[in-house]
């Protein structure tokens, strides 16, 4: 349930939640693509972890060398979750605006 909160008023709605001045915040979807996008991320971390430990690229490993077409689409994927991520920043300056 998503709910519209201005001036003290709170006002429902299905599909979109906003923040505290009204401005829209979250879609249904975003918090899945949240979840998606975190683990990705730690399956670039921990392959790039193991790569500068160990100087073994455990992606490329499983799917045929660093150039292969099924681990470039791996690290794309990887990336796309990372550009994601990057609208986390933005989430806490709307929650921090939303509890002061």
């Amino acid at each position: 349930m998503y709910k519209k909160v201005c001036d003290g008023k709170t006002i429902s709605n299905n599909k979109i939640k906003y923040n505290l001045y009204g401005v829209f915040a979250v879609q249904e979807g975003a918090k899945r693509m949240d979840t998606l996008s975190l683990i990705l991320i730690i399956i670039g971390a921990l392959n790039w972890g193991s790569i500068g430990i160990f100087g073994f690229d455990i992606v490329g490993a499983l799917f045929g060398g660093q150039l292969s077409v099924f681990s470039r689409i791996i690290f794309t994927i990887v990336g796309l979750g990372g550009l994601w991520a990057i609208s986390f920043f933005f989430k806490e300056k709307i929650m921090n605006k939303k509890e002061a």
